[in-house]
């Protein structure tokens, strides 16, 4: 029997209606659509995968995948810098330039919000090509991480990304350490990042050095392992190359539509290859409690 290696996601989708008669009429099956990322062992995305190598369920029944195709939409992406200081400011600033350059690569069209300023207002959302000026200012400007704790950020990044319709969304955080949970539960994170259907990924500097009981350490670990991912950048000089990885692998996402008899949640996402992983922007939040 062929091998289901399946991450566990659940986007927020209602999958047909039931037309009330003299008896209830099964319900009607409805196209839907998401994107994915597929790495392989080493990280790296996975090209060249059709329709028939990729398995949904729904409501835990196999609905039908009918068609995978290489995503060609554009790209919404908000940045969270964390732990950099006054010492790293220049290699946080390349850092920065390398996700706007490697985002402009994947598609012109995509746009960039920067968290670099205090507070947890809501980031500007700048066209790469367009407005590529108003970011290498927002970027020159950035003198250390703000004082606003990490999972704040990522609350209010996807309330942004939860406005920007139309696109492929994406939370991105940089960690150098020292971001601060800010009181807020793993549960409501993962609500707000399966809400605005992001894929939360992480690239921490020099280690995964988090506490994994803590809030962040749990962000960090369990939304990413099914949404985006977790990488590790050796040193802060080689942030630039963990970061334009990141957004190649994003880049290379599938679209792929599905449909579904059942009305429900899709609760699990998986390639019929062994080796292969899959990172779905949607994620359900069922392991976590509010401890």
């Amino acid at each position: 029997m062929t091998h289901h290696r399946l991450a566990a996601v659940v986007v927020a989708a209602c999958l047909g209606s039931v037309v009330l008669a003299k008896s209830p009429a099964p319900a009607v099956s409805q196209a839907r659509r998401m994107f994915v990322s597929v790495t392989d062992s080493k990280g790296a995305a996975v090209a060249g995968l059709s329709a028939a190598d990729f398995v949904i369920r729904v409501a835990g029944k196999d609905a039908t995948v009918v068609t995978a195709t290489p995503a060609i939409e554009p790209l919404s992406v908000v940045v969270i810098p964390s732990g950099f200081r006054q010492s790293s400011i220049s290699d946080a600033r390349s850092a920065l330039r390398a996700v706007i350059a490697a985002v402009r690569k994947v598609n012109p069209e995509s746009r960039v919000g920067l968290m670099v300023g205090d507070g947890g207002t809501l980031p500007s959302m700048r066209a790469v090509a367009e407005r590529a000026d108003m970011l290498d200012r927002e970027v020159s400007r950035f003198f250390e991480s703000p004082n606003t704790a990490v999972l704040d950020s990522i609350l209010v990044a996807s309330q942004t990304l939860g406005a920007d319709p139309g696109r492929r969304r994406v939370i991105l955080v940089l960690s150098l350490g020292d971001g601060g949970d800010g009181g807020l539960t793993p549960l409501r994170i993962g609500r707000a990042v399966r809400d605005a259907e992001a894929a939360l990924w992480v690239v921490e500097v020099g280690g995964f050095g988090r506490d994994l009981g803590s809030p962040e350490g749990r962000v960090f670990s369990e939304i990413t392992k099914a949404s985006g991912g977790r990488r590790e950048a050796s040193s802060i000089p080689t942030l630039p190359s963990a970061l334009e990885n990141i957004v190649s692998v994003i880049g290379a996402q599938y679209a792929l539509t599905y449909e579904s008899p059942v009305a429900g949640e899709v609760s699990a996402v998986g390639v019929r290859r062994t080796g292969l992983s899959v990172l779905a922007p949607v994620w359900a939040g069922t392991n976590l409690s509010n401890r």
